[in-house]
């Protein structure tokens, strides 16, 4: 049966077609991978795994550990679904919208515009002065 209950992770119970619901009603989240040494030779090597995008969401800077990326992917997946009742896509992705906020896309722009102060004749316009 499809609409039976396979378990339940925290507060969310988990069926297909709960899942396929939650998958197809959020939009996809953004993570990364960092290396962490820790111990005192700092030569045992911790995965982080972060979500990293949208910027303006409350699953921004979320984290799983582990000491492969598998593993700290896994850890990520498990604390989207308990903590924050996320099940949906992951993407991996190297761009934290966080670094670019400000910084214009020179794709967005027309080729006849320049990235310039406005001068006093184009602030007035057509009226004159």
């Amino acid at each position: 049966m499809r609409h039976q209950v396979m378990g339940q992770t925290g507060r969310s119970v988990l069926s297909d077609e709960m899942i396929q619901y939650k998958k197809e009603e959020r939009r996809t989240v953004r993570y990364r991978y960092k290396v962490m040494k820790y111990g005192t030779d700092n030569k045992t090597i911790l995965w982080r795994c972060e979500v990293i995008g949208p910027f303006h969401s409350r699953t921004y800077g979320v984290c799983g550990f582990g000491t492969t990326k598998k593993r700290s992917k896994v850890n990520l997946e498990r604390r989207l679904a308990n903590d924050y009742r996320y099940i949906g896509n992951l993407m991996f992705s190297d761009v934290d919208e966080a670094d670019t906020v400000g910084i214009p896309d020179d794709r967005l722009w027309e080729l006849w515009i320049q990235n310039r102060p406005i001068s006093k004749a184009e602030a007035v316009g057509s009226a004159g002065l």
